[in-house]
């Protein structure tokens, strides 16, 4: 595989999977503001989620890449859903049903913080020092998935690099 292949095939997945979480993030925004939020509720983890998985089978070539090119492109798309995550707890506006609790007190989450929540919630550990609450529970269920997703893709991979030595 030359230079070139690697750059546009791990550029593309990063860019794809830019384009999932952003159209998840769009259509929610769009329909809190149209004021359809159970709508927006409902679609933004479809979007995202099936978005997410159809780059990651796209990406997931385990036969075909080396092993580190593997592991860069899991853990770069693994960054930007941390990342972009991050952002939404950090600047999505509380309501009085909408809100993520600290200590069972309703808080704005600071950027440090939105990336330490996003980071629990993606790896499944649920500490339960912060508590989604409204749509902030569509957001953790689907970061959540994401994370189960990107653990099996990530493992089943490295199982297969590993195997294929052996043979």
């Amino acid at each position: 595989m030359s230079k070139k292949e690697v750059y546009h095939d791990f550029g593309a997945s990063i860019l794809e999977t830019l384009i999932a979480l952003l159209t998840g993030g769009i259509v929610f925004v769009v329909c809190r503001f149209l004021g359809f939020d159970f709508w927006g509720v409902i679609l933004f983890p479809i979007i995202v989620t099936v978005g997410i998985f159809i780059v990651s089978i796209r990406s997931f070539r385990p036969g075909r890449d080396s092993p580190f090119l593997f592991v860069f492109n899991m853990l770069s798309i693994i960054l930007i859903t941390l990342v972009f995550f991050a952002i939404a707890y950090n600047i999505t506006e509380s309501t009085p049903t909408d809100y993520l609790s600290v200590n069972g007190i309703p808080t704005q989450l600071e950027f440090a913080d939105a990336m330490y929540y996003s980071t629990v919630t993606i790896t499944t550990l649920g500490y339960g020092d912060i508590v989604p609450h409204g749509f902030f529970r569509a957001f953790a269920a689907t970061e959540a998935v994401l994370g189960f997703i990107y653990l099996g893709m990530f493992v089943s991979g490295l199982t297969m690099f590993f195997s294929a030595k052996r043979k």
